[in-house]
Order: structure tokens, then sequence, then C-alpha cells
């Protein structure tokens, strides 16, 4: 904006010049308050910016600052989001690494538990990494998905989100346990076969650190601005984090995420 009053600024100082021996005398008196309007409003511009500015470094020393404090119990790094129930990992299997998610924390806060294939587990966050990337073909516990046919299953409606809490392999056709929301009990558990399922490739990223902002942007309940996800419950509810609403709950289905997030606003949600 500030940009825009200086080129309209200049253009009127050029016409200015140009015309000064053909205009009326009237018309230059006109043109010049107008130049003059416009320097005013670019100084009261320029003023702004350079505060602007000033609360942006502010706000970065701010950051910076809570990043390098001590404080206890903050886990570092990667292990902040191996903290974090929703956060998918891998953790060490029977000769080979096994796929997972983290459901929960433990007292000592050096190990969580995971569901896995297997169930749940306790385990060191040190054996842990966080996996990212690609999945590996067909479904995992963790995936989040959509129940297309719900069938038989009452308060369900098709297309209902929902995490995959376990695998059976053994019958055939295989069948999956799909945890969803309730509206009376909070959350219901459902066996269907694994092929009624389809993994939700965009819910399904909307994991612990990930960057958000609400889709009810009509609903005077939805917190403004972007935010980062906390947490993400078997349920497909997610707890995230907005400067204007801290643990707010919704579901994963009222979020969308934000592929170029302001980078300072994010950074201070992650510190604090």
């Amino acid at each position: 904006e500030r940009r825009a009053l200086a080129d309209e600024r200049d253009t009127i100082l050029a016409q200015l010049r140009a015309g000064t021996a053909n205009w009326p005398e009237e018309m230059n008196g006109v043109l010049s308050k107008e130049v003059w309007k416009l320097w005013f409003q670019g100084q009261q511009q320029e003023a702004e910016l350079r505060r602007l500015r000033a609360v942006e470094e502010g706000l970065r020393s701010l950051v910076r600052r809570l990043q390098d404090a001590d404080l206890p119990g903050r886990l570092s790094g990667t292990e902040r989001w191996l903290a974090r129930p929703g956060t998918r990992v891998w953790l060490p299997g029977t000769g080979s690494l096994e796929q997972g998610v983290i459901c929960g924390s433990n007292e000592d806060a050096h190990s969580v538990d995971v569901l896995a294939s297997t169930g749940v587990q306790s385990v060191p966050i040190s054996q842990l990494r966080v996996r990212e990337g690609s999945r590996n073909e067909g479904l995992s516990v963790g995936d989040l998905v959509r129940l297309e046919q719900p069938e038989g299953i009452q308060g369900v409606l098709p297309g209902s989100l929902g995490m995959v809490v376990r695998i059976d392999q053994v019958e055939v056709p295989a069948s999956a346990a799909v945890r969803l929301q309730h509206d009376e009990h909070g959350f219901l558990d459902v066996c269907v076969d694994s092929q009624a399922l389809a993994v939700d490739e965009v819910a399904d990223k909307v994991r612990p650190g990930v960057v958000v902002r609400s889709r009810r942007t009509e609903s005077a309940e939805a917190p403004m601005g972007v935010g980062v996800v906390f947490a993400l419950h078997g349920n497909s509810t997610a707890v995230v984090d907005f400067l204007s609403r801290w643990g707010h709950h919704c579901s994963v289905a009222d979020l969308e995420l934000v592929e170029d997030p302001p980078e300072l606003e994010a950074e201070l949600i992650r510190a604090l």
C-alpha cells in the first residue's frame, strides 16, 4: 500500500511538471494539494511500517528466548512430537521396525504409550522415530479413514471419519476396528471389512506439529488465524493451539492444512 501511494504521487508530480506551462493556475493548485496529501499518507505508512518491523523483531526475540529456555520437562527437537498423541512412529519390533501411533504419555516423561498392531505398549522415547512421508500400501494402525458403507451401524453416516485402532489380518477378508466420534458416548468402536475403508489422504496429514486453520469461518466459535496441532485422538478429535484460543478441540474434518503458513505466528505457538 505504501508503494502504491508513492507511485501515485510520482505520477501526479510528473503530470504536474509536464503540464505547468499549459494548465490553468487553479489546476496546478489542485494537483499540488493532491501530491501533498499522498506524501503525508506515505509518511504515515512509513511510520506504521517501522512500528510493525519493531514489533516483529520483538516477537522473534521472544521466540528465540522461549526456544532456548530450559523449562522443566521440556522435550527438544523431534522428541516433543514423540510425546504427543497422534504422532505416527516407527518402533522396534522383532527383527524389523513396526508402525505405530502415540496414544498416551507416562508419568516418568521418558516413555510413551504406543498403539501398534500388537496392541498398546510402553516404549522409551529414545527408541522411537517419527514416521513421515508416504504410507505403506494397505491400512495401518493410526490411519484416518472414511467409513463409506456403515450399513447397520446406528448413528453413523456414510463418509464418517475415524481412526484405525486394530487390524485383524487372520480373518478373511481382513477386518479393522475403527474409532468414530459419537455424540452420546464420545467415541464408538466399530469392526468392519477393511475393504469398506478408504484412507482420507488430506485428513491423515493433520498430525501434531502441522499448521492448520479452521474451515468453519462462518462460526463465531471458530478461532481466527492459524493454529498448530498439539494432539490427535483416536476418535479423530484434534487439539489445536491458536494464539486466540489454546487447546481448541474440534473434529479433524473442521480443519484444513496451511501450505504456506505465517512463519513467525507458527513458531511462536510452537515455542509456547
